[in-house]
């Protein structure tokens, strides 16, 4: 696999550090929703409606999270398709910005 022009590496740089911080994020997101729904799961099983309202407002806020993290994907994509990079995937994009390196992101 051909490396990104010298030109193109800055851009390359900043892709690899957008797609990492949008990973980062996705992932502490993921997890605490997984936690948030472990707890939901323990409340309905006891039958506690007051737990589940107070679960609510954790659970929309992280949703809203999950929204921004599709947001910013989008964006990042749509940024690689304007300067011809590919952009089907964030694993693509991934892997042409890396150099075709494993493991770095």
């Amino acid at each position: 696999m051909p490396t990104i022009p010298v030109a193109d590496e800055t851009a390359a740089l900043n892709f690899e550090a957008e797609i990492s911080a949008l990973l980062d994020d996705l992932s502490s997101v993921q997890s605490e929703l997984l936690e948030v729904l472990r707890q939901k799961r323990d409340a309905l099983s006891a039958a506690n409606v007051a737990r589940l309202a107070e679960l609510q407002p954790q659970e929309e806020q992280l949703a809203v999270r999950l929204t921004h993290c599709q947001e910013r994907r989008n964006a990042l994509l749509s940024a690689a398709r304007e300067q011809g990079l590919p952009n089907e995937n964030v694993a693509k994009l991934a892997t042409k910005v890396s150099g075709g390196k494993r493991g770095g992101l």
